[in-house]
């Protein structure tokens, strides 16, 4: 994601800003052509768990609140699952 969005501050005047939240590492694969800033971003960022917003010359990325409360609810359980079925 770090490389095409750098390319993307190379080819605009826009500039990124993000807070430690956001993971820049993920590997993304886009392939377009004369489209709008906007639209090159949501096909970035689609399934990332990142949201962006543009403030005048800053692109806000951001955690997606889907992603913040996957991640907040992702818990590791230990041991053996018994389910019982009762018919109600």
């Amino acid at each position: 994601m770090e490389d095409i969005l750098s390319e993307i501050e190379n080819q605009t005047d826009y500039l990124f800003v993000s807070n430690r939240d956001v993971d820049l590492k993920q590997k993304v694969s886009v392939r377009v052509k004369d489209q709008s800033v906007e639209t090159v971003l949501d096909e970035v960022l689609k399934n990332t768990g990142v949201t962006f917003t543009v403030e005048g010359v800053n692109i806000v990325l951001s955690p997606s609140m889907v992603g913040t409360i996957l991640q907040q609810n992702k818990k590791r359980y230990q041991g053996r699952l018994l389910i019982e079925m009762v018919n109600l």
